[in-house]
């Protein structure tokens, strides 16, 4: 039996009613004495994340807490005097404890409790407070006007060169009615910080725009390909079309060319690095500064893989295998995925989604992260999550301060 399925079972035992003070010590001994906390982490998240029917127990998960802040002070003492690469073993599983905070509170934020303490306390959102994003974005037409969906109604927008724009259960979507003129013609859709919005293009193509993001595109594709710029951070599931291949233009800094796949590309410009993750097909990405040298001809991912490209250092491309995927799409999936994330990292999704602008007093501290949030908690409910962690904040207005 491997040690995940033995965690699963005697976490299903403890979670009943049935369980035994044996089943209770048996999980102490093995979380000081082995490190397995990676599949304890597993187990848990197969609890509360994969499944929606399994109600949340404060009192017992509270001693998973307490088992994992005593096997983390025994192993810090025992490895603190051995040497740089054993701190930073530590240093990373200090922080186990905080994953589990994130992890169980999907299971959790809509109840009154709290992860660890002995008393429960609201997680709702409490006085002033920011509520998390939504679904909303402006569309930009032809002739400079502009659309707010968030206000309408479903049905027909605009009709923009033979092409009838519809909205619909917050989507919008293309499709050619009529006949479109010679010229070239282009709409964007951008989201402000607080929202997220769906695309289907003319050709089918859809589009999913995280926030603080635009996409530029024609309002029917003519030519030998098809064309669309992009700010900001999408997903795009690409409609088949080996006659006309696909193109994103990524902040005049990359050009990915597709013909039918599933990615991500996450541009935003305040990033270091402009990453490019394949889920399906093939994709060839190019470095802006590349291809103005006219001898590279880029890299091509293979399903798992991610390039990215350091935006303020150079035009080299670095693929990674076996690449988060999940992290990378979590967004469109409704969570925040944290994991291997630093504090900084994480700051900045949560300012573009709830609109927000973070301070620090002082330095940024040095701490990774794990686990997951779903993205329609209330933002006082993720920093009572912070709080849990040993991360202090106060909010002024719609600034947030890291103490």
């Amino acid at each position: 039996m491997n040690t995940g399925n033995k965690y699963a079972e005697l976490l299903e035992r403890w979670f009943n009613a049935n369980e035994s003070e044996q089943d209770i010590q048996q999980l102490y001994e093995q979380l000081k004495d082995e490190e397995l906390l990676p599949d304890l982490i597993d187990a848990l998240e197969a609890r509360y994340v994969q499944s929606d029917n399994q109600p949340y127990d404060y009192a017992k998960t509270s001693l998973i807490m307490k088992a994992i802040h005593e096997y983390e002070a025994v192993k810090e003492e025992k490895t603190v005097d051995s040497g740089r690469g054993n701190l930073r073993y530590i240093r990373k599983w200090g922080w186990v404890a905080a994953a589990i905070v994130l992890i169980v509170s999907i299971g959790s934020y809509q109840l009154t409790t709290k992860i660890t303490g002995n008393q429960p306390y609201h997680l709702a959102p409490l006085g002033v407070d920011i509520a998390p994003g939504k679904n909303g974005a402006v569309l930009t037409l032809a002739d400079g006007s502009q659309v707010v969906l968030d206000s309408l109604g479903n049905g027909v927008v605009a009709n923009q060169n033979g092409a009838q724009v519809q909205l619909n259960n917050d989507e919008l979507a293309y499709s050619l009615v009529g006949k479109s003129s010679s010229d070239v013609v282009y709409n964007v859709i951008s989201t402000p910080n607080g929202r997220q919005f769906n695309v289907v293009l003319p050709d089918g193509t859809k589009v999913w725009l995280n926030a603080a993001s635009a996409l530029r595109f024609p309002t029917g594709f003519t030519g030998h390909e098809r064309k669309v710029e992009l700010t900001g951070e999408a997903y795009f599931e690409v409609a088949q079309n080996e006659k006309l291949p696909f193109k994103v233009i990524v902040n005049d800094k990359a050009v990915i060319e597709v013909l039918g796949t599933h990615f991500n590309v996450n541009g935003y410009e305040n990033e270091q690095l402009l990453s490019t993750t394949l889920l399906e097909g093939r994709v060839r990405v190019h470095s802006m500064k590349d291809l103005n040298g006219s001898r590279n001809n880029g890299v091509i991912l293979q399903p798992g893989q991610q390039a990215n490209i350091n935006q303020n250092l150079s035009a080299a491309i670095t693929v990674i295998n076996n690449a988060n995927v999940d992290r990378a799409v979590a967004w469109k999936n409704g969570l925040f995925n944290f994991e291997g994330a630093t504090l900084g990292e994480m700051m900045k999704q949560l300012e573009r989604w709830y609109d927000i602008t973070v301070r620090y007093e002082g330095t940024i501290p040095e701490r990774e992260f794990q686990g997951k949030l779903p993205r329609n908690l209330h933002l006082s409910q993720v920093l009572r999550i912070l709080d849990e962690m040993g991360i202090k904040t106060r909010l002024e207005g719609k600034v947030l301060i890291i103490e």
